[in-house]
């Protein structure tokens, strides 16, 4: 599908890049612009409505960083590739970078959060926050 939008300064503006002048960005021009903007987002709907639309948190290529709780470690991983599985929950396969490997052979999209980071600091953080509360339960402070 052409794509019917583009961002400026972080706000959604119809694309006149594809076919148009500035001369031809009329009131006419608009109106059919809204109505593509109209039949395309009813296209991404129907796919949503029909488990065809799927929004990814990460792409292949990525990093992501993985807490290992019992190590004290941050792996740093890279998103191979991405399995959508019949629920419709993404099954990210990873590959190490840095760190050590736990044996998985990667997350689910609902792990982002708990144990994968989508940055070095958000894990950093965590694996802090997470041997503070060991610390607690364990009456070492």
């Amino acid at each position: 599908m052409k794509r019917l939008t583009k961002r400026v300064d972080g706000e959604a503006k119809e694309n006149h890049d594809n076919d148009a002048t500035p001369e031809t960005w009329g009131k006419s021009r608009w109106r059919n612009g809204s109505r593509a903007c109209m039949e395309k987002l009813a296209a991404y709907e129907d796919a949503e409505d029909q488990g065809r639309l799927v929004v990814l948190a990460v792409a292949p290529g990525d990093m992501v960083y993985n807490t290992i709780r019992v190590r004290g470690v941050v792996s740093t991983l890279k998103v191979e590739s991405v399995e959508i599985f019949e629920d419709q929950h993404p099954h990210f396969n990873w590959k190490l970078v840095d760190g050590i490997y736990d044996n998985l052979s990667g997350f689910m999209q609902s792990d982002i959060g708990k144990t994968v980071f989508l940055t070095r600091a958000e894990a950093d953080a965590a694996l802090a926050k997470r041997a503070q509360a060991d610390e607690v339960l364990e009456g070492r402070t």
